[in-house]
């Protein structure tokens, strides 16, 4: 799966590490592979290849990271995408990994390379910050066909298969170029309600009242949104919704089988810092959303006789809540995931609810 994950964090004697990054020797891949075994856990580990293509970051003659990548033309236009990031677990914390990645992406400029693309978790700050320090902005469709055209845009979405990484946002740097990224709340809580009921309406055999089934649905996003957004009230530095543009094509697919299936969106705070108590206020939004998807499920089963809204809402939420309770990759970007980092007692507690209300 395409996502950058794994790099080691700055610390201040990063200065005092000799370093080299380079590209990776052929003879090297299985070396490289193992590293990043080490590095991943879970589906992550278990997708993970050798790799055709790589740089590597060398210590005192010792490979201890890597970034895979791939060369792709648009016409005559070349462009890289960096599939995977990673550093030695044994070697975290001692800044190899915001050099590898500007090691590999001066790189990847001296190739010839035109535009960069990456895919990232919406929360995987220890990957997207060196990409956003080295030029790369969250881009959006839009801007996707602006830079590279329709053509490149639907290359990157199905030849680097973004269209199943869900949770993701796609990452772009153009050459000499600034790249306009994702910034407004409300527009990109549009795209996320817009989007979403457009998808949930591929699901129409199933609808005994399209208009009640989507309506029921819009204010389920809705709310859960609202609600954590009131929360981030309490946290500090201003936070900002965003929807993350990757898994569409996962989305349609299971609306159109068997369920509903949202593209993940929600809050983000400014920054990722270290002893900042980040964990807990990601964690503490997530709980708030989760409580208010709790109560309206809850008393949706209760009216669901009542109107044929109750029914759906109790349909759509059971759902929801059976995403968040699944806190691992791919639904992690539902949600569950930060509250099971932040408090397990309490994500613990929040699931047993909701096997009740889905169950009993």
């Amino acid at each position: 799966m395409a996502f950058l994950s794994g790099t080691s964090e700055r610390t201040g004697d990063e200065s005092r590490v000799n370093i080299t990054v380079r590209p990776m020797k052929k003879e090297e891949a299985e070396i490289v592979r193992q590293i990043g075994k080490r590095a991943f856990s879970g589906i992550e580990r278990m997708l993970l290849g050798k790799p055709k293509q790589a740089c590597v970051a060398e210590k005192d003659g010792t490979i201890v990271g890597a970034v895979y990548y791939k060369i792709t033309m648009l016409g005559r236009k070349k462009t890289a995408y960096l599939e995977y990031g990673f550093v030695d677990p044994e070697h975290q914390g001692q800044g190899i990994g915001s050099r590898l990645y500007k090691g590999t992406i001066d790189y990847m400029w001296s190739l010839g390379c035109e535009a960069l693309t990456a895919q990232v978790k919406g929360d995987n700050a220890r990957s997207f910050e060196p990409l956003m320090k080295n030029g790369f902005a969250r881009a959006g469709i839009f801007e996707l066909i602006h830079r590279l055209g329709l053509i490149g845009m639907l290359t990157q979405f199905f030849l680097n298969i973004f269209w199943l990484c869900i949770g993701m946002d796609f990452y772009l740097a153009v050459k000499k170029t600034e790249v306009r990224g994702k910034k407004n709340s409300l527009t990109q809580l549009f795209w996320y309600l817009l989007v979403n009921l457009i998808l949930g309406s591929f699901a129409l055999f199933r609808m005994g009242d399209m208009v009640s089934f989507l309506t029921a649905y819009l204010l389920l996003l809705l709310g859960q949104a609202a609600v954590g957004g009131m929360m981030t009230i309490l946290c500090k530095g201003k936070w900002k919704f965003r929807m993350n543009n990757g898994g569409a094509g996962i989305a349609a697919i299971v609306n159109v089988l068997s369920g509903i299936f949202p593209m993940c969106g929600g809050w983000y705070p400014p920054s990722y810092e270290k002893g900042s108590g980040v964990k807990k206020e990601l964690g503490m939004v997530e709980m708030s959303e989760w409580i208010f998807l709790l109560l309206v499920t809850a008393a949706s089963v209760r009216l669901g006789a009542v109107g044929m809204i109750f029914y759906d809402a109790a349909w759509i939420g059971g759902i929801l809540l059976l995403y968040r309770i699944l806190a691992v990759y791919p639904f992690e970007g539902f949600g569950g995931r930060r509250v099971y980092e932040w408090n397990r007692a309490v994500y613990g507690i929040l699931t047993a609810l909701s096997l009740l209300v889905m169950f009993v």
